[in-house]
């Protein structure tokens, strides 16, 4: 939780119960946040002033009402051993300050008495505060933090567009979001989710980058890249779980180790990143890299090797390697991980910060989702595939089908969980890339993992 959110929740609710009479029934509000510490109204409401209660930054109108910023990631009760991070806040029903020590007990008599008066039937507590006060603090604290939050599985309190722009044109390693749509996990979550391809490999960064998407789907070198200029992204989510581009040749060619590449001709797509992943694999390999050639040849490795033009190109294993499969070839692929690189998601899941600071719950509910999506997919692979093909245009369910399959055992994280990310894991991967040449500088705060399910 951010401190914001945390000061609207306590100076907000603090000034609600005070406005509903409830001052004396309770002390004080605080909220418990991760990592151990606490926000709390430091007067009993009935003392409140600008001193004792929290400012709210840009407070709305009425202050007590959350805005859109203002939600809970990630908070929980206090001592309630609950291990799963949700959304959650606790009233802690503190003794009010006073001479006299508080005697209610939970079998108040509610009825009129000496110690209450009916005033246009409402009741005004003078003395005895039993269960009913109790009761009415902790319903509307519940409501207050729900409205916020939506539920704990994920669920968003209303109807939320979300705009996801994928990292290339629908495909098999695709399948699991596909099936989130399609299996209504989407809706379930109250996600009017609206999928996209991009119109260029640049383009889901630029969009997320520009708010004009909600989430994106982009080789992890392209996002550290851009993060590491000082472009407000963060990822919050991997796909899968291994370098999906990779070096290759076919045994038409006669390359079957990456040894055999001594003063050879490589194809590369024109990102920067290519040419560094290759030369680590050759350099691994016990090749003199100053020996080889590097030509751009765009996106069409399978054509480069099945006509011979090139002797390896750099492609993703998981769908190239697939056509030249489908089209009669035998490849051989050397992937970096294989090679010396530390293992990493290529494809990961980010958004701007704006929106994991401002719109948490939103991501929250899209990574179950997504999670949910994709556990149905591993189960059912077949059915996962139809609904790819049933809501994307162009899927050649032949394809879709080897590209899933290649990917398959790849997808769960170390913990057996979809989506896994961790901050040893990208450190791991940072300080590599920047050594090798991936990256020109190393990104801060690249990664966030609030949302894991």
């Amino acid at each position: 939780m951010d401190e914001r959110t945390a000061r609207e929740l306590v100076a907000g609710t603090a000034q609600m119960m005070a406005e509903a009479g409830l001052a004396e029934a309770f002390g004080h509000v605080s909220v418990r946040l991760d990592g151990g510490f606490a926000i709390t109204s430091t007067a009993p409401f009935t003392t409140q002033g600008p001193e004792d209660v929290i400012v709210v930054p840009e407070a709305t109108d009425p202050p007590w009402v959350p805005s859109a910023a203002a939600t809970l990631p990630r908070s929980s009760y206090v001592g309630s051993g609950m291990s799963r991070p949700s959304c959650r806040a606790r009233w802690r029903g503190w003794r009010r300050p006073s001479d006299t020590p508080d005697t209610h007990d939970t079998k108040t008599d509610v009825r009129p008495t000496d110690e209450t008066t009916a005033k246009g039937g409402t009741m005004t507590t003078r003395g005895r505060r039993g269960s009913i006060t109790r009761l009415c603090v902790l319903v509307l604290a519940v409501s207050l933090v729900a409205a916020a939050c939506g539920d704990d599985d994920g669920t968003l309190a209303e109807t939320t567009d979300v705009q996801l722009i994928l990292d290339f044109v629908p495909g098999g390693i695709h399948a699991g979001i596909y099936s989130a749509l399609a299996e209504g996990y989407f809706e379930d979550a109250n996600i009017n989710i609206d999928i996209q391809p991009p119109t260029s490999s640049a383009d889901t960064l630029r969009l997320v980058i520009a708010g004009q998407a909600t989430v994106g789907i982009a080789p992890i070198a392209d996002v550290a890249s851009l993060r590491a200029q000082g472009e407000d992204i963060q990822i919050f989510m991997a796909l899968e779980q291994v370098p999906l581009a990779a070096l290759m040749s076919t045994a038409a060619i006669g390359i079957t180790d990456p040894s055999q590449l001594s003063g050879a001709t490589i194809g590369v797509t024109g990102v920067p990143s290519d040419e560094a992943i290759a030369k680590v694999i050759l350099s691994s390999s016990g090749v003199d890299v100053n020996g080889v050639t590097f030509v751009t040849i765009g996106f069409d490795a399978v054509g480069n090797l099945i006509g011979k033009t090139v002797d390896a190109a750099i492609g993703f294993w998981s769908a190239e390697a697939v056509v030249l499969e489908l089209e009669g070839e035998t490849p051989y692929v050397f992937r970096p991980d294989e090679y010396g690189a530390p293992p990493y998601p290529e494809l990961v899941l980010f958004a701007s910060t704006d929106t994991i600071n401002n719109r948490p719950e939103v991501l929250r509910a899209v990574a179950a989702a997504l999670a949910k999506g994709y556990e149905f997919a591993l189960a059912d692979p077949a059915a996962a595939i139809a609904d790819l093909a049933a809501n994307a245009d162009g899927i050649d369910v032949d394809f879709a089908s080897a590209e899933f399959a290649n990917v398959q055992p790849y997808f769960l994280g170390p913990n057996g969980n979809f989506g896994e990310i961790s901050d040893a894991a990208i450190s791991d991967y940072l300080t590599w890339a920047v050594e090798v040449g991936v990256l020109e500088s190393m990104p801060q705060n690249l990664i966030t993992t609030e949302f894991l399910p």
